[in-house]
């Protein structure tokens, strides 16, 4: 998932975020504020840091949910 996109995996991964501690809002757009909270998980899990939900950052959202 990436910017722009929206629907329900979206809101999955913002409630996840949320559950990391990154509160934004839960309305299954990825926009800007979503793609910012991406990239800061992204950086204190010390993956690649692209604000792309991809199939690394999705499995590190679930392993620590």
């Amino acid at each position: 998932m990436r910017s722009g996109d929206r629907g329900p995996a979206v809101t999955a991964v913002q409630r996840l975020l949320a559950v990391h501690g990154h509160l934004i809002d839960k309305d299954g757009s990825f926009g800007t504020s979503t793609a910012q909270a991406v990239g800061a998980f992204q950086q204190e899990q010390r993956l690649a840091t692209d604000s792309v939900v991809g199939p690394d950052t999705w499995a590190a959202l679930l392993s620590q949910a």
